[in-house]
């Protein structure tokens, strides 16, 4: 459409695809196209990203919905379901939408159908995990390499390990917890894992194993 942005080239036309391997994972080999298996074709997979700004658009509006924005604060917490996450991530991710697009959509939601059903407020919250996710985005950025060190910035003293063993039964979903082992697969077949679910598998990581991460 008027606007859009051409099409970004793929790996083979931009003669990279030997450096990709099957044991790269699915997300790498999703780069590929028609190439590679598309992860999103797995069975398992609940949701189909496309990419650019259209395909963006498309699912905010399809969100910002009665059954979706009004659900926010009930729902998002879940690991599966339709409408339990936005799913904008990616393309705010990878600039094809504006933080500030998304906040005055939900700031028209608002108006036209409120925020408030009883105890729970859905815009608001949607709204503070929005300023949340950029909180972090403009943290990394004044922290810089500091974020990385082994104190953090706040240069807090903690004894890390390194257990390759272990790592490596994270990453793959072999930890023999069954609920990080489910999440950690999920993330392997399809691309994705919930917002509640990443931060099962980072404190399990983190706090369960003790790794440095």
């Amino acid at each position: 459409g008027t606007g859009d942005l051409p099409q970004a080239p793929n790996l083979h036309e931009l003669g990279l695809t030997s450096v990709i391997t099957a044991e790269a994972g699915p997300l790498l080999m999703a780069m590929l196209g028609d190439a590679a298996t598309d992860i999103a074709t797995d069975s398992r997979a609940e949701f189909c990203w496309r990419g650019g700004e259209a395909a963006a658009l498309e699912r905010l509006a399809e969100y910002v919905s009665p059954s979706g924005l009004g659900t926010y604060h009930q729902t998002r917490n879940q690991l599966h379901g339709a409408n339990f996450s936005s799913r904008l991530s990616p393309w705010l991710a990878n600039g094809c939408l504006s933080a500030r697009t998304v906040y005055w959509a939900a700031k028209e939601y608002e108006r036209v159908h409120g925020s408030k059903q009883g105890r729970f407020d859905h815009v608001a919250k949607f709204v503070f995990e929005l300023e949340w996710r950029d909180y972090f985005r403009l943290y990394c950025t004044h922290f810089g390499r500091r974020v990385f060190f082994p104190g953090g910035p706040a240069q807090v003293k903690h004894t890390w390990i390194r257990d390759a063993e272990a790592e490596t039964g994270w990453k793959e979903g072999r930890t023999g917890v069954p609920l990080v082992d489910a999440l950690m697969r999920e993330l392997a077949y399809t691309g994705w894992m919930s917002n509640r679910g990443r931060y099962i598998v980072a404190s399990y990581l983190v706090h369960s194993l003790g790794v440095d991460w």
